[in-house]
């Protein structure tokens, strides 16, 4: 048949033997898009083939993000926004009512941007960079091309340019199988070398570091307009160090340099001052006997920080963290063991220059707590009481004279022997008991002095009582009674109120009228008063 319009109605029959079937109708549709330009991630329009005056819409997930009309000579070119890798775009074309069946692209990833482009002067005459193999290369200065090249197979390329203006704009892509890259943009600078970029110098410091600029052939220090050393480059953007320990001049706070490169015309380019610098003293925090660390704060290129003894001995070097604070640990060191004793630290910084000293000073720590003791009598064999969980050595003092040193239970409790000391035998004599901790820091003193237990005081006995009743003083925690032989016979009952008993009914010993029998009173240690001697009474 015939080419058709769409919308044109068609009927189909057959016939055979002069009998003639019943009609298939059909409508003539819209034919696809033919010719659609691949689209890349770099791709700001689609082009096609389609139906002279059609309407051509592009959709990704079914949003439409572009819309154009197909011209007289059956071209359409649609703008739409650049996609990701991977999305789809389907694309069809209507008229009159019709609508063509779609055809779908793969968004693919286009060419990336030229790299690592040449510094462009006034003075050049070409630009280098990398691009990607067999890629057509196209450099413009505002909007118009000056420049064209192809990227060899190793990815380098040169583009041969007029000379340019400073200040002049100029935009770089590649172009490969109808993609074209991003731009990339730079601005034509001064054939004067840009300035050395030049590190803090502090004073001390051994080397003096500088970075060269690009297209630098050499480097010279200058001070006082005079040039002091040069130093040639060897490598892009190279970091110099210039030697300068034997400078007088620069032994000074606050003197000033010059650094300047040349060009490979001897050109000299622009000139950068700088100043040598005091190394930043460190913040120290007040330091109190005990304490694990020396802890502070460094400035800026700090590196290092060292703790030094009152006579200038270096002892060791702390940790520096990120936010600038410090910490040197203290522990162990006989230099810290005294109140009033002075101590120093010094900075480095990266270069090697050592600051100078800041002086700190020992001052009296928070102690340990006292031990606690309890309560001590005249006839008692061990001294008892709790220390602190710090303490790992607990001693007893009388006048001021370390005695005795006791044991330490994993419970926190306390034992010293002191049934041979006759210092301890006197009642009201006085004593002392202080703890050390590993770092042999002694803690709080606690003071004590001796006790003596009373003789309870016994109620009247007769004939036939059951109990023995009395009252016994403070710090009292048992009671027993001995026939008038001495041998003890039983132990009694004592209350929080002082009073006491012992049950004695049916002892023979309690049977007699004048007979007699004793009383003691004992505390915790097991300590025991003087007797109470009893007569039984009728």
């Amino acid at each position: 048949i015939a080419k058709q319009e769409e919308g044109t109605g068609l009927s189909i029959t057959q016939s055979k033997d002069g009998d003639e079937s019943e009609a298939m109708n059909m409508i003539v549709g819209l034919s696809k898009l033919e010719q659609v330009s691949p689209v890349t991630t770099n791709s700001t329009k689609v082009k096609g083939k389609g139906a002279v005056g059609a309407t051509v819409s592009v959709k990704e997930s079914n949003n439409e993000i572009g819309t154009g009309m197909v011209d007289g000579n059956g071209d359409f070119e649609i703008t739409i926004p650049k996609q990701t890798e991977g999305s789809i775009l389907s694309i069809t074309q209507s008229r009159k009512g019709i609508t063509s069946e779609a055809t779908e692209i793969t968004v693919a990833k286009g060419l990336d941007k030229v790299s690592k482009i040449s510094d462009v002067t006034t003075e050049s005459t070409s630009l280098t960079g990398k691009g990607s193999p067999e890629a057509t290369i196209s450099v413009k200065a505002q909007g118009v091309e000056i420049g064209t090249a192809r990227v060899t197979s190793t990815g380098d390329f040169t583009v041969n340019i007029a000379k340019q203006e400073e200040g002049t704009g100029l935009s770089i892509t590649q172009s490969k199988d109808g993609d074209e890259s991003e731009a990339m943009n730079m601005i034509v600078g001064s054939a004067q070398l840009k300035a050395p970029t030049i590190s803090t110098h502090y004073l001390g410091a051994t080397y003096l570091t500088v970075k060269a600029p690009d297209r630098a052939e050499k480097v010279m220090l200058r001070i006082g307009g005079k040039i002091i050393r040069t130093i040639n480059v060897t490598a892009p953007n190279q970091a110099i160090r210039f030697y300068v320990n034997d400078l007088p001049a620069l032994k000074t706070p606050g003197a000033t340099f010059e650094f300047v490169a040349q060009d490979n015309k001897g050109r000299d380019g622009e000139v950068a001052t700088g100043t040598v610098k005091e190394v930043p003293e460190p913040t120290l925090a007040t330091y109190r006997l005990g304490e694990v660390n020396i802890t502070g704060r460094v400035g800026t290129d700090i590196t290092r920080i060292s703790l030094y003894d009152k006579a200038g001995l270096l002892l060791r070097n702390g940790q520096i963290e990120a936010d600038g604070t410090f910490k040197i640990l203290a522990t162990n060191l006989p230099a810290l063991r005294v109140v009033g004793d002075t101590f120093s630290v010094r900075a480095t910084t990266a270069s090697g220059a050592i600051g100078e000293a800041v002086e700190g000073m020992v001052h009296p720590g928070v102690l340990s707590a006292a031990p606690t003791i309890v309560d001590y009598y005249v006839t008692d064999s061990y001294m008892t009481g709790r220390v602190a969980p710090n303490a790992v050595k607990v001693l007893l003092r009388i006048d001021g004279r370390n005695i005795r040193i006791g044991t330490i239970a994993a419970d926190g409790t306390f034992r010293i022997y002191t049934n041979d000391l006759p210092e301890l035998k006197e009642v009201g004599a006085q004593f002392e008991v202080v703890t050390q901790d590993a770092n042999y820091f002694y803690s709080e003193i606690a003071v004590g002095s001796t006790n003596f237990i009373e003789a309870p005081v016994v109620s009247n006995f007769r004939v036939g009582q059951s109990y023995i009743n009395g009252t016994v003083s403070q710090g009292v925690t048992g009671i027993s009674v001995s026939d008038k032989s001495g041998t003890l016979l039983r132990y009694g009952q004592v209350y929080e109120n002082g009073t006491f008993r012992i049950y004695v009914a049916g002892l023979n010993a309690f049977q007699n009228v004048g007979e007699s029998f004793s009383v003691r009173a004992h505390n915790a240690n097991g300590s025991r008063s003087e007797e109470t001697k009893v007569t039984i009474q009728p």
